[in-house]
């Protein structure tokens, strides 16, 4: 499943604005990292919006996903809106 993921960044600092990009990163890496035992995400393209990606999510649970990457994102001002776009 691919996911469209906007990150509305109005309420964020200047200096929140580069917390959050590398926290989102780290939260993709984390997810495409390959182990045995976990569903790997696939790729992660930046789209032309600034803070938008379309993120393929493979097999994962999309509300597993979502919740992690919304308490990675929250303390910094960031809101995560997610379209769904299925396979």
């Amino acid at each position: 499943m691919e996911l469209e993921i906007f990150l509305e960044m109005s309420e964020a600092g200047p200096q929140e604005t580069e917390v959050v990009e590398k926290r989102f990163l780290d939260w993709h890496a984390e997810g495409a990292e390959i182990r045995y035992d976990k569903v790997c995400f696939g790729r992660l393209t930046r789209l032309d919006r600034p803070f938008s990606f379309l993120v393929d999510i493979g097999e994962a649970d999309p509300l597993e996903v979502i919740r992690d990457l919304h308490a990675r994102l929250y303390r910094f001002g960031a809101k995560v809106f997610v379209h769904f776009i299925p396979s």
